[in-house]
């Protein structure tokens, strides 16, 4: 995922702004699951539901009034409502 969303701000689809709440709830492995000669994670291909994921990211942010996190959030699910059914790396 990490390669699309690089792709996406290269190419101009997507903004850092965009981009930044999908880095948040984006799976980090532990070190101890990294293949230090590949330096990649063990599970590189692990489906996440961006969507829902924004969803409980704006309802919590909500709660808590953290208006910011709420906007990022925002663009993020816009972005990827936009981009949606695209090839991403073409």
């Amino acid at each position: 995922m990490l390669e699309s969303i690089n792709h996406l701000i290269k190419s101009g689809q997507m903004s850092l702004d965009e981009s930044s709440a999908l880095i948040a709830i984006m799976p980090i492995s532990p070190l101890s699951q990294v293949d230090a000669s590949a330096g990649t994670p063990a599970i590189p291909n692990q489906p996440i539901n961006f969507f829902a994921g924004l969803q409980q990211m704006m309802t919590f942010n909500e709660s808590l009034h953290n208006d910011s996190a709420v906007i990022y959030a925002k663009k993020a699910m816009a972005a990827l409502e936009r981009l949606q059914g695209q090839s991403v790396l073409g």
